[in-house]
């Protein structure tokens, strides 16, 4: 998930870390996510991506 600069003034927050422009976050299963003061939601069933399941 990444802030875009004209979304900024938004506050979105992923588990009460507000995002900067340009620095993405990957999400994770369980990762709460606020878009602002009125929308919220968690993060469920995140699939791997490939190269990263366990050898």
């Amino acid at each position: 998930m990444t802030e875009v600069p004209r979304g900024a003034s938004n506050g979105t927050r992923v588990n009460d870390r507000v995002l900067t422009p340009g620095s993405p976050v990957r999400l994770r299963d369980g990762d709460r996510v606020d878009l602002g003061p009125e929308v919220d939601f968690v993060v469920r069933g995140i699939e791997d991506e490939p190269g990263d399941a366990a050898p």
